[in-house]
């Protein structure tokens, strides 16, 4: 009854398994070169296990026969999302299971240039006004200074947010409710 149950012998190797998963979900090359070329000697690692790590993350990078030009780009593609300012951009290019430096280069100026529009979008422009002093009525002549109450009363078909009265400055609305809070008081 126990061979029915456990086989004489395994069909699989003990390293089957990770076999089979790096080939469903492979790492990503870019990333994997990411962190090859960033991986440094840990405090209290020997030389023998940093040249192990180093082998160990290179297996993932995909490394093949290339031409001297393809290395040249790989390489500078490399130092060129390593050398980036931004870690968001960064890890927006890691993302990528390939990726060559052409298509790095149009991906960061698009993250770039969207980065900077939303962070204008965020911040509204400031606009400056210029104002008219009222020692010029005196040095102009035909020149009159601006009556705030006047101005308002031109405007009778708006009315003011605040109160619901006919548009005014908004300084009377201030002493309007003080002088609510007076009568309040008085009676």
């Amino acid at each position: 009854m126990d061979t029915l149950l456990e086989p004489a012998r395994l069909d699989l190797l003990r390293n089957t398994a990770t076999k089979e998963w790096r080939h469903w979900n492979r790492p990503k090359e870019i990333f994997a070169r990411h962190l090859l070329a960033t991986r440094g000697q840990k405090s209290g690692e020997t030389l023998t296990e940093f040249l192990q790590e180093l082998r160990k993350l290179s297996k993932d990078c995909n490394l093949k026969n290339v031409t001297a030009e393809q290395y040249c780009e790989e390489l500078v593609r490399d130092y060129f999302i390593n050398g980036l300012l931004s870690p968001l951009i960064r890890q927006r290019l890691l993302e990528n299971k390939q990726l060559d430096l052409q298509t790095a280069f149009d991906q960061e100026n698009a993250l770039d240039l969207a980065q900077k529009n939303s962070e204008a979008y965020r911040m509204p422009e400031i606009t400056t006004t210029a104002a008219v002093s009222s020692h010029l009525t005196d040095e102009v002549p035909g020149a009159h200074a601006l009556d705030y109450d006047s101005l308002a009363a031109t405007f009778t078909s708006k009315k003011c947010y605040f109160c619901g009265d006919n548009l005014h400055n908004r300084i009377l609305i201030v002493t309007t409710v003080e002088r609510k809070d007076i009568m309040l008081n008085f009676a």
